[in-house]
């Protein structure tokens, strides 16, 4: 078996399983207190659980 590529498709789904949903949860924030004035507070308790 082959594995001389293995160490860039390691890195390939590191950066998605961490990249893409820290990405969604940026944006997330971005359009709650940019497009509908949500406190930081509020954006907070819906992204951790705590509402």
């Amino acid at each position: 078996m082959n594995d001389e590529h293995t160490e860039r498709r390691y890195l390939l789904y590191f950066l998605l399983s961490w990249g893409l949903p820290a990405l969604v949860i940026i944006i997330l924030v971005v359009v709650l207190l940019g497009g509908f004035g949500w406190s930081i507070h509020s954006v907070y308790g819906l992204v951790q659980g705590d509402l």
